[in-house]
């Protein structure tokens, strides 16, 4: 699973793999065995490395998470409070219109149709949920969505383009 969080106004990409012996998890290249245990009121998160492409050392902390339904978290970790939102999450295996916009940027065609509308240039802001190209198909227009607030860093199609299910339509920057 590919998550982009959102931490103290910063936007990081975070993969969720699961193993045999737990899950490894990469935060801006850097991965990590984790092992979680129920302690008390919190979890005792402990972060291991030494293998191959794997962070060096081994951390224990005490993690304790608050939700707030609207998508935010605070965590704390060790005593030290963050809050936490999760910008976009990709599940592997997923496909289809609600999952057009990755989190590494990518807008892909969710379906075979003909491109009806790009109304980005390359350069420019948008925001989350703006929409980045309109494909029609089977006689229906579908708006595909920046997945979060970026910058378009290229368009790989224009009006009038047949497309393909999967075919890459617009790449973002964050």
């Amino acid at each position: 699973m590919r998550f982009r969080l959102e931490l103290e106004g910063q936007v990081h990409a975070v993969d969720l793999e699961r193993t045999s012996s737990g899950w490894t998890v990469t935060v801006g290249g850097r991965r990590w065995q984790v092992d979680m245990r129920p302690s008390g009121q919190a979890w005792s998160l402990l972060l291991t490395g030494g293998a191959p492409g794997m962070h060096p050392g081994v951390r224990s902390h005490d993690v304790r998470l608050r939700w707030d339904g609207t998508g935010a978290a605070w965590v704390s970790v060790d005593g030290t409070d963050v809050t936490v939102r999760v910008a976009r999450a990709s599940l592997p295996g997923r496909h289809g219109a609600a999952d057009h916009g990755r989190a590494d940027g990518q807008v892909r065609a969710p379906m075979p149709g003909r491109v009806v509308r790009v109304p980005v240039v390359p350069g420019q802001a948008v925001a989350a949920r703006q929409a980045v190209v309109v494909v029609e198909a089977m006689k229906m227009e579908n708006e595909l969505r920046a997945p979060y607030a970026g910058t378009v860093r290229a368009l790989h199609v224009q009006s009038g383009d047949p497309v393909d299910a999967g075919q890459l339509l617009v790449e973002l920057d964050i």
